[in-house]
C-alpha cells in the first residue's frame, strides 16, 4: 500500500465543544488528496474520543507527558505521509484549495522544509467579532527528520537545521481557543502555560523566543508581566552574541520590546514606555513590531497626554508599517507573535486619534485629505457617524466639505435603511438644532436630491411661500428633523398630508419634540389655533392635542393671560379628541380614569374643573384640581395657577358680556339677597351666562 501524501496529526483532550467542527472541516482536504488522520487522546472524559473515532484513521491513547513537544512527537512517529500537518481541536480549516494545490504541485526547492498558514485568532466564541491573523508553522516535510522542541509553544527547529519556511497566505485556520467564558478560565490556562515556560526560561535565559512566550502568557497578571518585561528588556539590551541566541535576538527581540512596551502602557509605567519605545526605534527600526505595535501604543498614550504632534509623528510610522503588510503579505511569515496593533479595531482607533490630533493642531487641510482617502458604507453605521462628526469640524473651521458630504448621498437617499441606522439618522437630525448664524446642517445644502438636503433649503427660507415649495418636494417625512417641522409651524404653514401618514407614536413624539424646540411654545401653539379649529380627522386632531398638551407641560404659568388661553385650548381639544380615542363610557366614569395615561387623566380633571368654574359652584373646584395633581404630579405649578385663577378656565369675557354682568349687578344691588325677584333673576338664562363673573369672587 502506498504511503499517503499528507498526515494530519492531532492531540485532543475534552474538546467535545469543537472537535466535530474541526474534523468535519478537514474532510474536503482528505477527499482531495491521499491523506491519513492520526489522533492521540490524552484522557478525554466528555465524549471527545468517541467523536474522534468516527473520523480518525488511527486513534490511540496517550498518557499526558506534561510536555507538548513529547505529545506531538508521539503522534508524528505514527505518521507515514510525505508532509505532516498539525491541527488543534479548537481550530477549523477554511478553504483548503491553496494547500491542495501546493501538495499536488510541491515546491521543488529542497530548502523549503516547512509551511506557515494563517491562524486567525478570534476574540469571541461565536467567531463573528474581531480577530487577528498570525503566521503559524503547521506543515513539515517529513523527510527532514525534524521533531518538535519545547515543552510548550513547541516548534520545529527549521532554521537551525539549515532549512527555510514558505507561507500559504490564503490557507486559514480559524481558532477560538483564546476565547474564554470566564476570567478564571483564562487565568487557569495562562498559569498552566507559565509553569512550563518559567522552567524553560530558567533553562535558556538567553532565549528571546521563550521571553516572548512568557510575556504573552503573563500579560493578565500585572506583577508577573512587569517582571518579565524588565527581564526581557535587559535581555534585549544584552544582545547575545552566541548562536542560536543571536538569531533569536534578531527574530524575536522586536516582539520582546513590543510586548514590554505594551506591558508598561497597560500597567502605568510611562517613563519605561518612553525609553523602551525609543530603544525599539533605535534597534529595530524596520521591524513591524516597532512600526505597528510600538507606534500604536504611543499613538494612544500621546493622545491621552494631549501631545498631538507626537501622535502625528507616531502615526506616520504606524502607517508605514501597515503599508508594508498590505503591499507584501508575505512579511507576516516573519511575525512570531501576533500584531495586535494591526487588528481592525486598533487601525480604526489609531486613525480616529490621528484625525482628532490633526484637528487639535488646526491642520484642517491635512484632515480633509485623510477623509478624502476613505469611503463610508451603509454597512458601517458607526463609521458614518464618525465621518459626519469630522465633516462638522471641517465646516466650522471654514473648510469646504461639499465633495466629502456627497459620500452620504446613497445613505440619506435610502428610504429602506434598517432600524439599526437610527443612531446615524439621529446624528443627522441633531445638526438641525444649531440655530447659529452659520448652522451646521448647511453641510447638507448641496444634497438637494435627498430629503435632508431639501429640509436644509426649507430651513433657509425666509418666507412661507418658498418654504411651501421645498416642503412639497420632501417625499419621506419619517426622518425629517423636528426643527424643520417647528420651522414650518412657526410660519403657520399646515403640515402636508404625507406627514400625517406617520405612525401615531411618531406623531406623538414629534409633537412633544416640537414643543421642546420652541422657546415660547405657548404663543407658538396659540398661533396655530386656526389650524386646530379647522382640522379634520382623528390623526390631525391627535397631533394638535399632543402638541398643546406638551406645551402645557412646558408652560411656566407666569403670564396669566397666555397661560389661561393655552389651558382653555388644550381642554377644548381634549373634549374633541379623547371621546374619539377612548370609549365614551369610560370617560363618563371618573372613578375609572386611573387606567389612562397620567396627562390624559390630568386634562380630563381640568375639563371637569372648567365646567365647575363656569357654573360658579366652586365648592368642588379644589377637590377636582387635587385629583388632577394626583394624576400628574409634575403639573404642580399648573394646579397652583388654576387655584389662584379659577376664571382662567372660563371663556374670555366679551364687552357685551361684561355690560350684561354690570347690568345684573346693578339690579341685584337694589334688592336684598332673599327677595323673590333676586331668586327669579338667578334662575334666568341671562344670569347663567354671566354667573361665573358674579359669584364666588372670581377674578378674570
Amino acid at each position: 500500500m502506498s504511503k499517503p501524501l499528507l498526515s494530519i496529526g492531532m492531540i485532543v483532550r475534552n474538546d467535545i465543544r469543537s472537535i466535530e467542527r474541526c474534523l468535519r472541516a478537514l474532510q474536503p482536504l482528505r477527499d482531495a488528496i491521499s491523506c491519513e488522520l492520526v489522533i492521540a487522546d490524552t484522557g478525554s472524559t466528555d465524549g471527545t474520543r468517541a467523536v474522534a473515532a468516527r473520523y480518525a484513521d488511527l486513534l490511540f491513547d496517550l498518557t499526558w507527558p506534561n510536555d507538548f513537544s513529547a505529545a506531538r512527537n508521539a503522534v508524528m512517529e505514527c505518521c507515514q505521509g510525505a508532509w505532516y500537518f498539525t491541527v488543534d481541536a479548537d481550530e477549523y480549516l477554511d478553504n483548503p484549495d491553496e494547500l491542495i494545490f501546493f501538495l499536488k504541485n510541491p515546491n521543488k526547492n529542497p530548502a523549503v522544509a516547512s509551511l506557515l498558514v494563517l491562524q486567525r485568532n478570534y476574540t469571541t466564541r461565536t467567531m463573528d467579532g474581531e480577530y487577528s491573523d498570525f503566521p503559524a508553522e503547521r506543515l513539515l516535510r517529513m523527510d527532514t527528520g525534524l521533531r518538535y522542541q519545547g515543552a510548550i509553544h513547541e516548534y520545529w527547529p527549521v532554521r537551525e537545521a539549515g532549512f527555510y519556511s514558505g507561507l500559504l497566505s490564503k490557507t486559514i485556520l480559524h481558532h477560538d481557543g483564546y476565547t474564554y467564558t470566564t476570567p478564571e478560565e483564562a487565568q487557569a490556562k495562562a498559569r498552566r502555560n507559565l509553569v512550563l515556560l518559567e522552567r524553560l526560561i530558567q533553562q535558556f535565559p538567553l532565549s528571546c523566543r521563550r521571553m516572548v512566550q512568557c510575556l504573552e502568557s503573563s500579560m493578565i497578571f500585572p506583577d508577573m508581566a512587569w517582571g518579565f518585561a524588565q527581564m526581557g528588556m535587559k535581555l534585549v539590551a544584552q544582545k547575545p552574541s552566541q548562536e542560536p541566541w543571536k538569531w533569536e535576538w534578531e527574530q524575536f527581540g522586536p516582539a520582546v520590546v513590543s510586548l514590554s512596551v505594551r506591558c508598561a502602557a497597560m500597567y502605568g509605567h510611562p517613563e519605561e514606555q518612553k525609553q523602551w519605545s525609543t530603544l525599539a526605534i533605535q534597534l529595530f527600526p524596520n521591524s513591524l513590531y516597532t512600526q505597528i505595535d510600538v507606534a500604536y501604543l504611543n499613538i494612544k498614550s500621546s493622545y491621552k497626554a494631549r501631545n498631538y504632534l507626537d501622535v502625528i509623528g507616531y502615526y506616520a510610522l504606524y502607517r508605514q508599517g501597515l503599508g508594508c503588510v498590505e503591499s507584501d503579505p508575505t512579511l507576516l511569515q516573519f511575525c512570531i507573535s501576533k500584531l495586535f496593533g494591526a487588528m481592525p479595531s486598533a487601525r480604526h482607533e489609531a486613525f480616529h486619534i490621528y484625525l482628532d490630533s490633526l484637528c487639535a493642531c488646526k491642520m484642517f487641510q491635512d484632515m480633509k485629505k485623510e477623509l478624502e482617502r476613505i469611503s463610508v458604507s451603509k454597512e458601517d453605521q458607526q463609521g458614518c457617524i464618525v465621518f459626519l462628526g469630522y465633516l462638522t469640524k471641517l465646516f466650522h473651521a471654514g473648510i469646504s466639505v461639499e465633495e466629502l458630504v456627497c459620500q452620504l448621498t446613497p445613505i440619506l437617499s435610502d428610504t429602506e435603511l434598517p432600524t439599526t441606522y437610527l443612531e446615524f439618522l439621529q446624528a443627522v437630525k441633531d445638526l438641525f438644532t444649531d440655530h447659529s448664524e452659520y448652522p451646521t446642517y448647511q453641510i447638507f445644502e448641496s444634497l438637494v436630491e435627498t430629503d435632508i438636503g431639501r429640509a436644509v433649503q426649507l430651513m433657509r427660507c425666509s418666507d412661507a411661500q418658498t418654504a411651501c415649495v421645498w416642503m412639497e418636494q420632501i417625499r419621506d417625512w419619517r426622518n425629517i428633523p423636528v426643527d424643520v417641522l417647528a420651522h414650518l409651524l412657526e410660519y403657520t404653514i399646515p403640515l402636508p398630508d404625507k406627514f400625517y401618514e406617520l405612525s401615531a407614536d411618531m406623531l406623538r413624539v414629534s409633537a412633544g419634540q416640537i414643543a421642546v424646540t420652541w422657546s415660547d411654545a405657548t404663543n407658538k401653539v396659540l398661533g396655530l389655533h386656526p389650524q386646530m379649529k379647522d382640522c379634520v380627522g382623528l390623526v390631525k386632531l391627535q397631533f394638535f392635542f399632543d402638541l398643546s398638551l406638551a406645551a402645557v407641560r412646558r408652560e411656566t404659568w407666569e403670564d396669566a393671560v397666555s397661560s389661561a388661553a393655552l389651558m382653555r385650548l388644550c381642554v377644548s381639544l381634549s373634549k374633541q379628541y379623547l371621546p374619539a380615542y377612548y370609549n365614551p363610557a369610560l370617560l363618563s366614569q371618573p372613578e375609572h380614569w386611573n387606567v389612562l395615561p397620567g396627562m390624559h387623566q390630568f386634562i380630563l380633571y381640568i375639563g371637569k374643573a372648567s365646567e365647575i368654574a363656569q357654573s360658579a359652584q366652586l365648592s368642588q373646584y379644589p377637590s377636582v384640581l387635587r385629583a388632577a395633581l394626583e394624576a400628574a404630579p409634575v403639573m404642580k405649578q399648573a394646579v397652583a395657577f388654576l387655584l389662584e385663577h379659577p376664571a382662567a378656565l372660563c371663556p374670555p369675557v366679551s364687552p357685551e358680556l361684561e355690560a350684561l354682568a354690570a347690568q345684573i349687578n346693578q339690579i341685584l344691588a337694589s334688592y336684598p339677597p332673599d327677595d323673590p325677584a333676586v331668586v327669579q333673576l338667578k334662575a334666568s338664562p341671562a344670569y347663567q351666562k354671566v354667573a361665573y363673573l358674579l359669584d364666588g369672587d372670581i377674578q378674570q
